[in-house]
């Protein structure tokens, strides 16, 4: 507790506090914080510790329950005090004598999720730099949210721009994000109990739960398999060093029946057995214009049943995370009770989008890629690859290129109004779409984002690598095969550094047909390609292309 020796008034005779609209939408509305609360906390301040960059912590206790204690953050800009945040905080994080920047730490690490900038990661980063080439648009731009796209969050980063031409050294402080799920948890006193894991599988359920709506209304899928079925899911259990064998988490109550069921199959499993636990979000909203009145949108159309037998997907297949190794992507497999690529769908598109220009963008894609009597055509030398049929093409897969990485919890990161200017028929610059050909017939995808799945396929020579890292991060590939088409699809901004280059196997440039795509032959290259087993061509193709400076 506070001892009140240490009580200070804090007045501000000249310079009032602004709220801003956050303050409205957020803290207001969602964590029970009035006008009131706020500027008694501004101007009757307990304790205050100015910080860097024209950062304020003002701290007042108003004894009231988990209301308690009540965290503010202002800063000075351009002679006004801005309202920054507000956080209600647990008595226990407060202590005689800590300042009050320790205390955020210890708030951050509780309540928040894993935060990048660059290559620096933690709960809470007090102090980094990042280059940005370019203009600086968005703080979003700055901080990557390392966890489920399905975990509401509320982000901080307070930062100074130093500008040389066409470069800016962007110096971060107090950078943080607040998972709310688990801020409401104990703000509304929400019910909870503990339930013991397998040590095995503590890491992975605990993550789990921190994507829960703590009201309840998030369901969780479980697939598994047994043992024998080599085209099994992946596991997501992660062996530790412990002597104990039994950890404990915690759980809203409303959520005490599914996950006894999850807790008794990984308690039984196998050698060799595997589950893989899916949460399905109800307040999901169309990513094209915001509707909350969301349907369920084949990924794989309906009109492709015609063309390609059943295929079994998991929601999570071959999308390559960071911590994947190639040979374990390529072991990614499927298993009965998984989605049928006939029933491949999300919900994230509302009915409007989807049976309007969506489907009008879904028969122009039909008409490109099937012939006049009804067969799919075969090479690339069939399509009629003008400006209007190309643009039209790129369009529909770079809508499904996004939907698949949203499937697979691999969200891109596109500029502000990316997916606005897509639904008006506008292609964002930095996109671009290339297609080959393969001998095998198949339907199939492969997701990949950032760095850490592209670690071997970045060279640089002129850029510090750390920087080159730092915007290769933000690279986003998706390649889709369709018959005999593979399709690549990637986004990246050019002008901060990085350009792209083929290897493996030559492309046409579907959009934007201006394009340059350098390609670089390497020896033996036809007889290497034809060793490869053709369901695996995609793969291979997946890894042709890489991020050079030069």
């Amino acid at each position: 507790m506070i001892i009140t020796s240490l009580y200070l008034f804090v007045i501000f005779d000249s310079m009032e506090l602004i709220l801003t609209e956050a303050y409205h939408q957020v803290y207001k509305n969602k964590f029970h914080i009035d006008d009131s609360h706020v500027y008694e906390t501004f101007k009757l301040s307990t304790v205050v510790q100015k910080l860097e960059n024209n950062v304020t912590l003002h701290l007042k206790e108003f004894k009231n329950g988990k209301c308690a204690f009540l965290l503010l953050a202002t800063q000075l800009v351009k002679k006004e005090i801005l309202f920054s945040f507000a956080y209600w905080i647990p008595s226990e994080l407060i202590t005689h004598n800590v300042p009050l920047l320790d205390v955020l730490k210890l708030f951050a690490h509780k309540y928040g999720c894993k935060i990048r900038i660059g290559t620096t990661e933690g709960y809470f980063i007090e102090n980094t730099r990042r280059l940005i080439h370019g203009n600086l648009e968005s703080p979003n731009q700055l901080m990557e949210i390392l966890g489920s796209v399905h975990i509401p969050c509320e982000s901080y980063v307070f930062y100074n721009e130093k500008n040389k031409n066409n470069l800016h050294w962007v110096d971060c402080y107090y950078c943080f994000a607040i998972n709310n799920n688990k801020y409401l948890l104990w703000l509304e006193d929400i019910e909870t109990t503990e339930m013991p894991v397998p040590r095995e599988w503590y890491t992975y359920l605990k993550e789990i739960t921190e994507t829960l709506n703590p009201y309840g209304g998030t369901g969780l899928k479980i697939l598994n398999k047994k043992k024998g079925n080599n085209d099994g899911l992946v596991s997501f259990s992660e062996e530790q060093d412990s002597e104990q064998s039994v950890f404990k988490i915690e759980i809203p109550k409303t959520y005490l029946q599914p996950f006894t069921r999850i807790i008794d199959l990984v308690s039984t499993l196998g050698k060799g057995e595997k589950i893989i636990v899916i949460p399905q979000h109800e307040s999901n909203k169309c990513i094209f214009c915001g509707s909350s009145e969301v349907s369920q949108e084949h990924i794989f159309a309906q009109w492709m049943r015609a063309y390609f037998p059943e295929k079994k997907f998991a929601s999570t297949l071959h999308a390559r995370t960071p911590d994947d190794k190639l040979l374990e992507t390529l072991k990614s497999g499927v298993s009965k009770g998984t989605e049928s690529s006939y029933g491949y769908t999300s919900h994230l598109v509302c009915a409007d989008c989807n049976g309007t220009w969506m489907s009008q963008l879904e028969e122009k894609a039909k008409g490109f890629l099937v012939d006049e009597k009804d067969g799919f055509r075969e090479k690339i030398s069939d399509l009629t690859i003008d400006d209007q049929n190309s643009k039209q093409l790129a369009l529909w897969l770079i809508i499904k290129s996004i939907l698949l990485s949203l499937k697979g919890n691999l969200s891109p990161i596109l500029p502000d109004n990316a997916l606005s200017d897509i639904k008006n028929g506008d292609i964002p610059e930095g996109f671009l779409i290339e297609i080959a050909e393969v001998e095998s017939s198949d339907i199939d995808f492969i997701v990949n984002k950032g760095i850490k799945a592209f670690a071997d396929l970045l060279s640089v020579e002129k850029l510090d690598k750390r920087i080159a890292e730092d915007i290769a991060n933000e690279f986003f590939m998706v390649n889709i095969q369709v018959h005999h088409f593979i399709f690549r699809v990637t986004y990246l901004d050019e002008s901060k550094g990085l350009k792209r280059e083929a290897w493996i196997r030559p492309t046409k440039i579907l959009y934007p047909k201006s394009y340059l795509l350098r390609y670089k032959k390497i020896e033996n290259e036809e007889v290497l390609w034809e060793r490869v087993e053709n369901n695996l061509k995609l793969h291979v193709f997946n890894i042709g292309l890489r991020l050079v400076d030069h």
